[in-house]
């Protein structure tokens, strides 16, 4: 799991999209440079008191996934985007796009998922972040909802099979408000957790990049 969890986007929706996929060997390559190019962003709005983690917002967006695994440009686009921040919008729209090219949809794609919708928002009380895809019937969408599920519980056990690769504690807590379940054909990933304890997880993941971008 990619540790960095520079902006809110990429914490909620890489751990989301890469559940299932990093238990299976694939050909997927991952790009970290989206995210590595993000994070002095964040950091230099934040300490410019320009960017404001506290502000609500609800940014929203659809499109089809093309062969490569990405999203197709002339159908991806955000639906909603709504915040007193514009700065905060940008920085959750670039996550977005960030997640997009780094490659982590590529998993969606091998899920035999090709159309997706993306929700994030955050309120006075919760951070939530959803995922939905639609696959080919409600049996599909039934067993990847399954196979979710059981990885989750399996995955977050420090004691379980996967022993030193068990969820570190921020995974674990991001495993413990995750949810998997099936609408119909559609495969539906949601985590929401209390705004404060999310607030802090991201001011400590920031945090920890600061060295790096002090001696790239």
């Amino acid at each position: 799991m990619l540790r960095i969890g520079i902006t809110i986007a990429s914490i909620v929706l890489a751990m989301c999209v890469s559940l299932f996929a990093q238990d299976h060997d694939t050909d997927v390559t991952i790009n970290k440079r989206p995210f590595v190019d993000l994070g002095p962003l964040v950091n230099d709005q934040l300490d410019r008191k320009k960017l404001d983690l506290e502000v609500p917002f609800l940014v929203a967006g659809s499109g089809t996934l093309d062969r490569d695994g990405k999203l197709d440009a002339s159908t991806f686009k955000f639906t909603r985007a709504e915040s007193q921040s514009r700065e905060m919008l940008d920085v959750v729209k670039a996550g977005v796009l960030a997640l997009n090219n780094s490659g982590y949809f590529q998993y969606l794609s091998m899920m035999g998922i090709s159309q997706i919708r993306i929700q994030l928002e955050q309120n006075d009380k919760v951070f939530n972040g959803s995922l939905e895809g639609e696959v080919q019937n409600e049996l599909r969408a039934k067993t990847l909802a399954t196979m979710l599920r059981g990885f989750i519980n399996v995955k977050k056990d420090p004691q379980g099979r996967y022993g030193e690769n068990a969820a570190d504690d921020d995974e674990r807590f991001l495993l413990e408000h995750t949810t998997a379940e099936p609408i119909g054909k559609v495969l539906r990933l949601v985590v929401e957790v209390p705004k404060p304890e999310f607030k802090k997880m991201v001011e400590r993941k920031l945090a920890e990049q600061k060295p790096a971008q002090q001696n790239p």
